[in-house]
């Protein structure tokens, strides 16, 4: 099994890019039901920021319910535009060295409060192994994701980049951990990759 030195990682997972939207306070023990309900009654009474605010209330409270997933996985060649707006890459074939950039949108990730504004604490882990189970390289916490904003972030997304050097070529599974550190939950993904010496297009996209 090849060291993780020899498979000289170069993890630039380092991007967590956020935008802004309404966010409010709710609690965790906020029924979203009956807020959406409230907003509706607020709505036929005419008070639309009001509705507004309790329809965002709505929402945070199905998302502190949600665990920690992934609604987009994708490889991509470039950076993206923003928030969903991203070029799949064609194929996942890379020649030896080339850097791997993987776009991830997760939902259910916690925010605790913190000095004037909102928080996030993120760490990442992977493992580089064969088909079969056979473990090539790895590595835990390789990246933390912080971000800090006034208020909680509706569309977040990572692009998380691998460069793997050392690696025979062949096909590979790519697992990433993502670990929440204020929800203490966890979700994993995999990512099918192909090592080639000519990084020639593959057909088997994961």
């Amino acid at each position: 099994m090849l060291q993780p030195r020899s498979a000289a990682l170069s993890l630039a997972a380092l991007a967590l890019i956020w935008a802004e939207t309404g966010a409010t306070g709710a609690e965790a023990s906020a029924d979203p039901v009956e807020l959406m309900d409230r907003a509706v009654e607020m709505l036929d009474r005419g008070e639309t920021l009001e509705a507004l605010q309790v329809a965002d209330d709505a929402f945070f409270a199905v998302w502190q319910r949600l665990p920690l997933a992934f609604r987009r996985i994708e490889l991509i060649d470039t950076a993206p535009e923003g928030y969903d707006r991203v070029a799949p890459r064609e194929d996942n074939a890379y020649a030896p060295g080339q850097e791997i950039s993987i776009y991830v949108d997760p939902v259910g990730f916690g925010w605790r409060q913190g000095g004037d504004g909102w928080e996030t604490d993120l760490t990442a882990d992977f493992i580089l192994s064969t088909p079969e189970g056979r473990i090539i390289a790895g590595q835990k916490d390789f990246g933390e994701f912080r971000i800090r904003s006034p208020q909680r972030a509706r569309e977040s997304f990572l692009v998380i980049n691998y460069r793997f050097t050392g690696v025979p070529a062949g096909d590979y599974i790519l697992t990433t951990t993502v670990h929440d550190r204020i929800d203490e939950e966890e979700a994993a993904f995999e990512t099918a990759i192909e090592i080639r010496p000519d990084g020639a297009a593959s057909t088997a996209v994961r």
